[in-house]
């Protein structure tokens, strides 16, 4: 159900018709096109949060260059597996280190490592403190001049995301020896809905939960326990479908293995 559908139900269902209307500029981070879209984008992250499917569970590649060990990934949940592949029967899958790890056994700047086969990788320290917040990738060297590699500047951006706090950095180590390219396999938020044809993962698969959540999100934001409380118990069965069936498919799977 794309965007445009979806938020008319919700007005129709709230009986709030002032949620269909256009917020004043700059109302929210993605300034969204409809008051009601604000309580949808809560809803949407309430169910990646809360609700265990495995249509959650995906992967995220990019083709990270020569000398690259630094890879940016838009709205990652939970990491579970990193690869990389450099040849269509040559693939590797890297082992996770502690960041502290890491820097304990890479002592040089990053940028000064030598080049070759991928290892490790690990979550990055990606943002300056608040007092260098405005520092660009090309004015840094005034102020941040000791390491910078794994640093999320203010002009950094990844496509399909919103804003610095929607990536994760990664570092690589040892930095690559030629293209690889990066499969990063794990839970992912479901796509930020803003064009009136936008769909996401609950509004193709799961509508009537989300359209649950939205409406409990509607009752919690104006402080009605209630009725918060009244929209869980009803959104509770729902959520225990899902997860019994998710639990039933991975029952299947070990009962195969075992013969």
């Amino acid at each position: 159900m794309q965007l445009s559908k979806f938020r008319a139900q919700f007005v129709e269902l709230s009986g709030r018709d002032d949620l269909a209307n256009a917020p004043s500029d700059a109302i929210g981070i993605l300034e969204f096109k409809k008051r009601a879209d604000f309580f949808i984008q809560a809803a949407s992250k309430w169910c990646d949060d809360n609700v265990d499917i495995d249509r959650k569970v995906t992967h995220f590649q990019y083709d990270l260059a020569s000398s690259g060990f630094k890879l940016l990934v838009p709205d990652a949940k939970v990491i579970s597996k990193v690869y990389a592949q450099y040849s269509l029967d040559n693939i590797i899958e890297l082992k996770e280190k502690s960041y502290a790890w890491l820097r304990d056994n890479y002592k040089k700047k990053l940028s000064q490592l030598t080049n070759s086969k991928p290892a490790y990788w690990t979550k990055g320290v990606a943002d300056p403190g608040p007092t260098q917040f405005a520092l660009t990738a090309a004015n840094y060297t005034d102020d941040y001049t000791y390491e910078y590699g794994d640093t999320i500047f203010s002009d950094t951006t990844t496509p399909g995301t919103v804003g610095r706090y929607r990536t994760t950095s990664l570092l690589i180590l040892p930095p690559v020896d030629q293209t690889f390219t990066i499969s990063v396999v794990g839970e992912f938020y479901a796509k930020v809905l803003f064009e009136n044809t936008d769909t996401n993962l609950w509004t193709e698969l799961h509508p009537e939960l989300l359209m649950k959540a939205c409406l409990r999100e509607l009752e919690g934001f104006y402080r009605n326990t209630e009725g918060r409380k009244d929209w869980e118990d009803f959104l509770a069965s729902d959520k225990m479908g899902i997860e019994f069936n998710k639990a039933a498919q991975e029952a299947e799977n070990v009962n195969q293995m075992e013969g």
